[in-house]
C-alpha cells in the first residue's frame, strides 16, 4: 500500500508529456535498434553488391580478352597481300568505258584509254613501318604507298575488311589479323563521268597474336577446347 501511495503521488506529480515519454522509451529503444540494425544491413549489402559488381567485371574482362585472343591466334599472315591489295576498285566506271570503247558513234577514245590505264593502276599498295614484336604480339604499320580513287562501294568493302564488320552487303573476312585505323584521309574528286568518287589514303595497325604462346595461356586457362 505504501508503495502504491508513492506511485500514485509520483504520477500525479509528473507532467503528462514527460509521463507518455517514459512510457515509449522501451519502444523508442527498439525502433532505435531496429534501425540500426537495418543500416548495418544496407552497408553490408552495398558491400556485397561491389564486390560482386567486381568480380563480374573481371570475369567479363577476361571473357573479352579470351574472345580477342581466339579471334586473333590464326590469322593470314599474307592477308594485306591477298584481300587488300588485290581489291578491284572502281569497277562501274570501268565497265562504261568499255562500253563506250566498243561504241562506234563515240570519238573521243584517246581520253578513255588514257583514263582506263589509270582505274588499272588504281590499286591499293602498302609499305611495312615500324615493326614491333612482345614476344607474344607483332605489330607493324601498314602506310598506303599512294593515294588511290573509290567510290562508295569500294569504300564499304575496304572498311568491312578493316574494321571487321559488316558495312552494306560486304562482310569480314575470316583469319584476318587485327587492324586499326591510325590515319584516315578522304576528299572529293573529280572524273571524267563526273561520279561520287573519293581521294584515299590510309595509315593502319597491323596486330599479330603469336599462336603457339597462346595456345598454352588457353590451357592454362582451362580453355584448352577452344584454343585454336
Amino acid at each position: 500500500m505504501f508503495l502504491e501511495e508513492i506511485g500514485k503521488l509520483f504520477f500525479s506529480r509528473l507532467p503528462t508529456f514527460f509521463f507518455y515519454l517514459l512510457l515509449s522509451f522501451p519502444i523508442l529503444s527498439i525502433m532505435f535498434y531496429l534501425f540500426t540494425l537495418y543500416s548495418d544491413l544496407q552497408q553490408l549489402e552495398e558491400s556485397f553488391l561491389f564486390a560482386s559488381s567486381k568480380a563480374t567485371g573481371a570475369i567479363e574482362k577476361k571473357l573479352r580478352a579470351s574472345r580477342l585472343i581466339h579471334l586473333y591466334t590464326d590469322t593470314d599472315p599474307y592477308f594485306f597481300d591477298h584481300h587488300i591489295e588485290n581489291l578491284s576498285l572502281l569497277e562501274k566506271e570501268k565497265s562504261q568505258i568499255q562500253s563506250l570503247l566498243l561504241h562506234p558513234a563515240f570519238s573521243d577514245k584517246e581520253t578513255l584509254r588514257n583514263r582506263l590505264l589509270f582505274l588499272e593502276k588504281n590499286q591499293f599498295a602498302f609499305s611495312e613501318e615500324n615493326f614491333l614484336s612482345s614476344g607474344k604480339i607483332n605489330e607493324t604499320e601498314e602506310k598506303q604507298r599512294f593515294p588511290v580513287e573509290v567510290d562508295s562501294d569500294d569504300l564499304a568493302k575496304f572498311c568491312a575488311l578493316i574494321e571487321q564488320i559488316q558495312v552494306g552487303p560486304y562482310l569480314p573476312l575470316p583469319k584476318n589479323p587485327q587492324l586499326i585505323f591510325l590515319d584516315f584521309r578522304i576528299r572529293k574528286v573529280d572524273n571524267p563521268f563526273h561520279l561520287n568518287h573519293y581521294e584515299l589514303e590510309t595509315k593502319i595497325l597491323k596486330r599479330e597474336w603469336i599462336s603457339g604462346i597462346y595456345r598454352e595461356w588457353f590451357k592454362n586457362q582451362g580453355n584448352d577446347k577452344e584454343a585454336p
